[in-house]
């Protein structure tokens, strides 16, 4: 692992500048990346960092084999200023949290979580579910699960009342945006947001390949995506491409104002906050989306 603390980063990726006349290159994103911390296993699940502003330094990952259909190999909770990875549960899918000491787990027998503080892991309700997506309305108990068979489910009452919404379809990926505004990844890679109505977004581009990227709760509307190789903000001004090529990276966050975080060969990295970019790039770029 590499021995950088959270407090170096943080000063590193602010002392960063970015020019905001053109897209950056996702060979210069990579350049200007630094390496957190390297894994025996594929990082394939979310990312959070705990408490970023005061620079506690931790972040949360999920690890699996993906050469053995995928198995399961932990969750993991790793403290950038010890230097320490420590495994907190034996499986899990996707990750979302509520404050900087709650953290809840999608698994295959439903939704657990963890306290920070004590470090103690229970189950979430009696939702028993295979769930493969998790999201968190912010300053709500209310829960988007989708399970494995490709059905979303709304979960409240501390996770003991759960109700299929059957108005999304094959989906495959939910995620709430920073005012609360649901998104949904469907199995033919369509993005769509569900307000009064349902709204498919529009990125005149085949779509081989989208993820929703996990987002921390700020007062900006930005809700990153990876849509084919490029790393692709949605504003409410419009939809902008942030990075070209990024290429395949097997899991992302980008959490409060700080900075994003990605993975890609077993490694995780960390880049600049994305706020100030978004700020830079916003009313200068002339983009292909």
């Amino acid at each position: 692992m590499s021995k950088m603390n959270a407090a170096t980063l943080l000063i590193f990726v602010v002392g960063l500048s970015v020019t905001a006349s053109k897209v950056l290159n996702g060979s210069v994103f990579r350049q200007r990346s630094v390496e957190l911390y390297s894994t025996e296993d594929q990082v394939v699940g979310a990312f959070v960092i705990s408490n970023a502003e005061k620079s506690d330094g931790k972040i949360y990952t999920i690890h699996a084999d993906v050469n053995d259909n995928r198995r399961e190999k932990g969750v993991y909770e790793v403290d950038l200023n010890l230097n320490t990875t420590v495994k907190i549960l034996d499986k899990g899918r996707d990750l979302c949290y509520d404050d900087d000491s709650t953290i809840y787990v999608a698994s295959n027998d439903g939704i657990y979580v963890y306290k920070t503080g004590d470090k103690s892991f229970k189950k979430y309700g009696t939702f028993k579910a295979d769930v493969i997506s998790l999201t968190k309305m912010n300053g709500s108990d209310l829960f988007y699960a989708v399970t494995n068979d490709n059905k979303a489910y709304k979960v409240t009452e501390n996770g003991n009342k759960y109700v299929l919404d059957d108005k999304l379809k094959a989906v495959k990926q939910v995620m709430f945006d920073n005012f609360n505004v649901l998104h949904y990844v469907t199995l033919d890679n369509e993005v769509f947001k569900v307000k009064e109505t349902m709204e498919k977004i529009d990125f005149n581009v085949k779509i081989d390949y989208v993820r929703l990227l996990k987002s921390s709760a700020t007062e900006d509307d930005a809700l990153f995506l990876l849509v084919n190789n490029d790393l692709v903000v949605i504003k409410s001004t419009g939809i902008l491409k942030v990075v070209e090529n990024l290429g395949k990276v097997s899991a992302f966050s980008k959490e409060t104002d700080s900075l994003l975080i990605y993975a890609v060969d077993k490694k995780v990295y960390g880049f600049i906050p994305l706020l100030y970019v978004i700020g830079s790039f916003a009313d200068v770029l002339s983009l292909k989306y």
